[in-house]
């Protein structure tokens, strides 16, 4: 499994921070804690599809969603449209 670091490495931290629009230092603390914001999924993915680089989800900070979550949302649904 991929580690930020070694994500942040194979497609360059400014590459990152400059696609993230933050600052190196932020960054550079992401590789720190070992993950980085979600909100930077969409871009840090981007640039790792161009790069040839896999980019694991695990490696941001999401939300999960559970089964129990998925059954709710499913109920919820159906209910609505009945």
């Amino acid at each position: 499994m991929m580690t930020a670091s070694e994500l942040a490495d194979a497609i360059g931290r400014k590459n990152i921070a400059d696609a993230a629009r933050v600052g190196p230092t932020a960054v550079s603390n992401a590789v720190v804690r070992g993950w980085f914001p979600a909100t930077w999924f969409i871009v840090v993915s981007n640039l790792a599809d161009r790069a040839g680089v896999e980019c694991p989800p695990d490696l941001f900070k999401m939300v999960p969603l559970d089964n129990t979550q998925n059954v709710n949302y499913a109920d919820e649904n159906q209910e609505a449209r009945q």
